[in-house]
């Protein structure tokens, strides 16, 4: 006998509501992650079984919504019976959201809103699609209503939520994703300066420098001592091969902040592509200096001085960095090379193979290395023949 055959008299609508409460709830956490294709939780029976039932029905809408099929999804909502109308109705408006229907979407969320004037899904749905048709008011009227329903979910302002989903997005690699979520927290708040800058950031790891640029501008433009927005600039300006520019960005940033440890070590690393080892050491010391835990920091400054030649002093930081950072591939190719120009060849060796273990697709090394091992086969050789 199967569980539902288990259910007492009188428990039977009780499993049922408790079944709905589940695919609800799961709905809601998929439209809130924005996740079309993942697998669904556990929120009721296997996919099939009864069409009369409405957790089927509801279960294959979930199943086809997280799989971006959403005209499919309509489909099993239209024919998913006995169901709570409001949770129906605003399920329907968020498949027409996701097609585009933003009007048709908009009534439904509006039927569902009459239904159940608590409904947070329903307001939350409604505010997006007012989004996407520029009815930026109503959307943030509508935004604001649904955090107040659900303030365990949404302890942020609209326009910080829709920048904390940008920023998820963007760790994940969805940078046109994260792209649309900045771009909403600006609709809601054109003086939202951070979120220029994190829509730059994505922008730029989509190839669209200009737009970057252009929302770098817009952040310094909303306050002309923000620094981060300077120095972001500058990494654009560096990766484009202007280091005039860079080097300008990176020095108001640092006339804005004197602190600003990162600043320092980015106009470090430009200098010392430049051939500025001199000024690129003077600026990681700063770094140093204000952060002394940042085994990059030490890495950039042992480049410094190995480029000027100063080995046993570039050693020093390699050694610090390593400390700090036991896996840091460049700070063992930095000593190893400082290592063999010094003659300790063993060490050197033991250096090189260790940047293998931890990067075997580093060419340069490898043929370094081997080349070493070559001839340190041949001292030895010719050792044995005397």
């Amino acid at each position: 006998m199967n569980e539902r055959e288990r259910t007492p008299v009188g428990g039977e609508e009780v499993a049922r509501t408790e079944e709905i409460g589940r695919v609800a709830e799961e709905w809601s956490r998929t439209v809130e992650r924005g996740g079309d294709g993942e697998e669904v939780g556990d929120c009721g029976p296997e996919v099939g079984g009864d069409p009369e039932e409405i957790g089927s029905g509801l279960l294959r809408a979930l199943v086809r919504f997280r799989r971006g099929r959403y005209e499919e999804a309509l489909a099993e909502l239209d024919g998913a019976r006995g169901g709570p109308d409001g949770f129906l109705r605003a399920a329907r408006g968020d498949c027409l959201r996701r097609l585009g229907r933003h009007g048709e979407a908009i009534a439904e969320y509006s039927e569902a809103i009459r239904i159940d004037p608590e409904s947070a899904a329903a307001y939350g749905g409604r505010g997006r699609s007012f989004l996407e048709t520029d009815e930026v008011e109503r959307a943030a009227s509508d935004l604001e209503r649904a955090a107040q329903l659900r303030p365990e979910r949404d302890e942020l302002s609209p326009s910080r939520y829709f920048c904390k989903r940008g920023r998820s997005s963007h760790f994940r690699g969805r940078y046109g994703e994260a792209v649309k979520h900045f771009s909403d927290a600006i609709k809601l708040d054109r003086k939202y300066g951070d979120a220029y800058i994190e829509r730059g950031i994505s922008l730029k790891a989509l190839g669209r420098t200009e737009e970057a640029f252009g929302d770098f501008d817009s952040a310094l433009r909303i306050n002309r001592r923000n620094a981060l927005a300077c120095l972001n600039r500058a990494a654009l300006n560096r990766e484009l091969g202007r280091y005039e520019q860079a080097l300008e960005d990176c020095g108001r940033a640092l006339g804005i902040n004197p602190h600003y440890a990162e600043a320092y070590r980015f106009r470090g690393e430009i200098r010392l592509e430049l051939g500025m080892t001199e000024e690129a050491e003077r600026d990681f010391s700063e770094a140093i200096a204000r952060l002394p835990d940042r085994a990059e920091f030490y890495v950039g400054r042992g480049d410094s001085r190995l480029g000027q030649g100063r080995y046993e002093e570039a050693i020093v930081d390699y050694r610090e960095a390593i400390g700090l950072s036991p896996r840091n591939v460049p700070a063992y190719r930095g000593r190893g090379i400082c290592l063999r120009a010094l003659g300790d060849w063993e060490r050197a060796i033991g250096d090189f193979r260790k940047v293998l273990a931890l990067d075997p697709g580093d060419g340069a090394v490898g043929q370094l290395l081997s080349a070493m091992e070559t001839a340190e086969e041949a001292v030895r050789e010719a050792g044995r023949l005397r």
